[in-house]
């Protein structure tokens, strides 16, 4: 009976110590994420969108043009300027690119790299006739998404004239879009 008793015993606390590591690693892992999102909110209306954090210099890339030539991210280096990445079929990319388009078009908002996914032919046709007034270019793969962070659309990134990332952040209106525009023109303490 003894026996059986010791060996309860062991098994309780065995139980227990498993208890409080698992309580433990939790705790480190909501700290880690409580961490992240405070970090995240310093440049992005929407913390959990990801993309490279605010500072982060502006990385170079490559894509395609819309006319099949080859387009490098560093054509517009120098200036304030929007990356966004937005693709056909995605409803609030359809809504929002139309109303960049305008923002561009009359000077109330910086200069604009579209990045999109698709053939030339499957840009929505608003968006391919706007070429004048912004740069709608499409990535083969995910490639330039990947060096920006970038996996949810409508992802837009403010990019400051001294190639660094202003402000970033999921933006489907685009209120979202001149709030991080002025995030990245007023410094982290807006």
């Amino acid at each position: 009976m003894t026996t059986l008793l010791l060996i309860l015993v062991l098994l309780t606390l065995a139980a227990v110590l498993t208890l409080a590591v698992v309580v433990a690693a939790m705790l480190r892992s909501l700290t880690r994420l409580r961490h992240e999102v405070d970090r995240g909110r310093e440049g992005s209306i929407d913390p959990l969108g990801g993309g490279l954090p605010v500072g982060t210099p502006a990385p170079p890339f490559e894509a395609t043009a819309l006319d099949g030539s080859p387009y490098t991210g560093d054509r517009r280096s120098g200036e304030l300027r929007l990356v966004a990445f937005a693709h056909p079929g995605c409803p609030p990319c359809e809504d929002l690119v139309p109303e960049l388009i305008g923002g561009c078009a009359d000077g109330t908002l910086p200069p604009a790299i579209v990045v999109s996914r698709g053939p030339a032919a499957e840009q929505p046709a608003g968006w391919r006739r706007a070429t004048d007034t912004i740069d709608l270019v499409t990535e083969r793969g995910d490639d330039v998404a990947r060096m920006f962070d970038s996996f949810v659309t409508p992802h837009v990134f403010v990019v400051t004239a001294g190639d660094r990332i202003g402000a970033r952040g999921v933006a489907t209106t685009i209120e979202d879009v001149r709030q991080l525009v002025a995030r990245a023109t007023m410094g982290p303490s807006s």
